[in-house]
């Protein structure tokens, strides 16, 4: 291969990150916010939060709800939740106008969602799409919920990924990078038969990074179509691992990926440190809620 075939493979990925970089966000308005760690009065807050086999230990359940009630989030997709009845418990403590769905009554790390609906409509109940492909996602099947917020309606959908690999794209289906590929093949698949017109949020524990080199990103399918797609949180996993959401690796694995019908909406985007919030820090926050950091976006318009 010589230097302008290579040149012409990473185009697609190069195009990628500049509009990415150019993608339009704005600064918070203190005007619109409350003390809320994250979310404002005027705008839709999504968080994405990976809380490791929760509940992770008798305590979990106040820590959560403690740190939801100072986030300030509408939306909350979780991932790892292992227990149906710690996970209404956790509702219930949140108070009036909160409600939750789980993707399967199981003793499996669950695909989940919190919805406070005094903020949000909730337009059907939340359903699992890709069944059949369940492989790909470590048999955790994409969670899809449709909601409105001040008459605009927005699609989102909450996956976890395999984890784990060599970070190379192997040929085995065994493979670890191998099965998130398809996996972000299967979803980008099923996005552009059924959700092209939504306004649409894909939001996740996506295990690996959306800044590796071409070659062996597993989001190609996303970066191939800079038009169509943006991971929002690209100056997060580029920039200080002060602000990745896991900093045990330190890695940044958790993102949120945008279509084209959100391209025009201002918005921010950020890594939640709610770890700031105990006394212990980062290591208490490891010992009772989990190994991630929640991200989330902030939609203005």
């Amino acid at each position: 291969m010589n230097n302008d075939d290579s040149l012409l493979i990473a185009l697609p990925y190069i195009i990628f990150l500049f509009l990415l970089s150019c993608a339009k966000t704005v600064n918070p308005d203190s005007s619109g916010n409350s003390d809320f760690l994250f979310g404002s009065n005027t705008s839709l807050d999504i968080v994405t939060w990976n809380i490791e086999h929760f509940p992770k230990d008798d305590r979990t359940i106040g820590y959560v709800s403690d740190m939801i009630e100072r986030m300030g989030a509408d939306i909350i997709g979780l991932q790892e939740i292992s227990d149906t009845e710690s996970f209404l418990e956790l509702i219930d403590s949140l108070g009036d106008g909160w409600t939750g769905f789980r993707s399967s009554d199981s003793g499996y790390g669950e695909l989940s969602y919190l919805i406070n609906t005094n903020e949000v409509d909730i337009m059907d109940e939340p359903y699992t799409i890709l069944k059949s492909e369940e492989y790909y996602f470590a048999n955790r099947e994409p969670f899809v919920l449709d909601v409105s917020y001040k008459g605009t309606s927005y699609s989102i959908i909450n996956v976890h990924f395999k984890c784990c690999g060599d970070g190379t794209i192997g040929t085995n289906e065994s493979d670890e990078e191998n099965r998130r590929e398809k996996a972000s093949q299967y979803l980008a698949g099923y996005i552009s038969d059924n959700l092209s017109q939504k306004r649409l949020l894909v939001i996740g524990d996506f295990n690996d990074h959306i800044n590796d080199a071409y070659n062996d990103n597993v989001f190609k399918v996303f970066i191939d179509f800079p038009d169509t797609y943006y991971f929002t949180d690209l100056q997060i996993a580029n920039g200080s691992t002060h602000f990745w959401s896991y900093p045990s690796w330190p890695s940044h694995l958790d993102h949120i990926l945008i279509n084209s019908n959100l391209f025009s909406s201002s918005y921010v985007t950020e890594t939640i440190k709610v770890e700031s919030t105990l006394s212990g820090g980062w290591p208490e926050y490891d010992q009772y809620i989990s190994d991630h950091r929640p991200v989330g976006i902030r939609i203005l318009d």
